[in-house]
């Protein structure tokens, strides 16, 4: 029993959990399927939210492994025991820097403390202090930190039987309430994956350098994450993460890149043999149970789409806001990139941002979704056309790649009444109608010399104070149009 204080550094569970977990060291559920990367339709939230917790969270990682960093906490329990690096290693110039940390699997409390093992040395010993709680189940773990230049296994828990596990559901917990000593923690060993982190050909970083993350994973044992920075006035930097050695694995290796001087860029790709690619399903899975070398990664350029969703005239966003997908589709292959956006409460737009891979042959669409309830009144899914949107992506503007595009606004219209109740309707022309006419019905469209027949949930908007059809007008399946142009309002 010890009543003082320790310079580990505490921190809620919250916190620590979202450090070592979302930025990559914990392991996955089994039946994780990569989420966005599996489901046909690429989305950009993952990336986006990865990169946004890597820019908040870095720092703090940094702080605490490389200078133990911390503030005192006054504790009555002492967690004790050695860290040893394995195999007779013995540390480098420098030193091999450890952060220990101490979490409460049950509750909000955590304490981590860094800890040198000396230049020539195989060991050092550390002792953490805890508070006092009786309901206590303390996991102990090592954390090597985020920098992409590991020797051993970034994570390892403490196992009573084992010594040491990668496996987070192995660990053993130990009962609060009381001192623990000899919890020893021997850094593992593992398969090395390293190479070389590639700025396209001629390229060098700007001032500031980029900030590019590694992520190596496998779908049933987890992920683990390091930081290759790329300085500035260089074209490359190198990467050696060690991931456990387990022959089922087949590991894919990521790289995203953060934060500003990232524009040119697509977020994300993934290795594979022939060159890098932003489509998970193209990349090559390296077999667990060896080392991997030269496993390069060169960043992707990327088109980059701006511009602003705008409600309906008149309208706001309720309390809460009105989430919309921005979709921007390649064509040719219906590769779909998407991300949320939400209108704030009050608001009646929001811009939007995003970054689709370059793609020699892809002609993108741009696009919106919303399928809330703040959107019953609303078309809820159309697309950018110039001078205004359309129901029928195939009219959809096309956008060449290769390069960026700013100021593609897009304009959400409000429903109009359906004017023909589902009954097939032969509109012959020339025919006038005042104000708005829409109608959906059960068959098709078809044209004739001198009329047009609605129907099979066909789209038919006129929008105009007075249209006229004229004869031999003619339009696909789904056709939308307004005096003569194939527009929404």
């Amino acid at each position: 029993m010890n009543i003082g204080t320790t310079h580990g550094t505490f921190a809620s569970r919250s916190i620590l959990s979202d450090i070592f977990s979302d930025l990559g060291v914990f392991q996955q559920p089994a039946n994780n399927t990569f989420g966005p990367e599996m489901n046909g339709v690429r989305t950009l939230r993952g990336d986006w939210q990865l990169t946004r917790r890597m820019r908040a969270y870095s720092g703090v990682l940094l702080a605490l492994v490389l200078f133990g960093a911390g503030f005192p906490v006054y504790a009555d329990n002492v967690i004790s025991g050695t860290v040893f690096l394995p195999g007779g290693d013995v540390a480098q110039t420098g030193g091999q820097r450890v952060l220990v940390y101490v979490n409460d699997t049950g509750s909000d409390q955590s304490v981590g403390k860094s800890v040198v093992i000396p230049q020539g040395n195989s060991s050092q010993s550390y002792s953490i202090n805890v508070p006092a709680n009786g309901a206590a189940q303390w996991e102990v773990a090592y954390d090597l930190g985020l920098l992409a230049n590991q020797s051993y296994v970034r994570v390892g828990y403490y196992a009573a039987a084992a010594g040491t596990t990668w496996d987070k559901s192995a660990a053993t917990l130990l009962a609060g309430g009381a001192d623990h000593g000899g919890i020893d923690l021997a850094l593992l060993n593992g398969d090395r994956i390293s190479g070389n982190v590639l700025l396209p050909s001629g390229e060098v970083a700007p001032a500031g350098g980029l900030s590019i993350g590694i992520t190596i994973r496998d779908s049933v044992h987890g992920f683990y994450f390091g930081v290759a920075p790329i300085a500035a006035g260089a074209s490359s930097a190198t990467y050696k993460m060690v991931v456990p050695s387990l022959g089922a694995a087949n590991w894919s290796v990521k790289y995203s890149c953060s934060g500003s001087g990232c524009e040119p860029y697509y977020l994300t790709g993934y290795y594979a043999a022939s060159g890098t690619t932003w489509n998970f399903l193209d990349a090559t899975l390296l077999p667990g149970g060896s080392d991997h070398d030269d496993v390069d990664l060169t960043l992707l350029h990327g088109d980059h789409f701006s511009g602003r969703l705008f409600l309906p005239a008149g309208e706001v966003a309720p309390a809460g806001g009105t989430r919309f997908d921005v979709s921007i589709t390649n064509t040719h292959t219906n590769d779909r990139f998407q991300r949320i956006f939400t209108v704030l409460a009050g608001d009646a737009f929001v811009s939007y941002d995003m970054v689709v891979p370059y793609i020699p042959t892809a002609e993108w669409t741009v696009g919106y979704l919303c399928n809330s309830a703040a959107c019953q009144s609303y078309v809820q899914k159309a697309y950018y056309l110039d001078g205004g949107m359309t129901l029928d992506e195939s009219l959809a503007t096309l956008f060449s790649s290769g390069a960026d595009y700013d100021q593609v606004d897009l304009q959400v219209a409000l429903n109009i009444p359906d004017s023909c109740g589902q009954a097939d309707e032969t509109l012959s022309g020339p025919v006038t109608y005042s104000g708005d006419y829409f109608c959906s019905a059960e068959n098709s469209i078809t044209a004739g010399q001198n009329s047009v027949v609605v129907g099979n949930g066909a789209y038919v908007v006129y929008a105009a104070p007075s249209i006229s059809l004229v004869p031999g007008f003619s339009v696909a399946d789904h056709g939308v149009f307004r005096a003569g142009k194939d527009l929404l309002p």
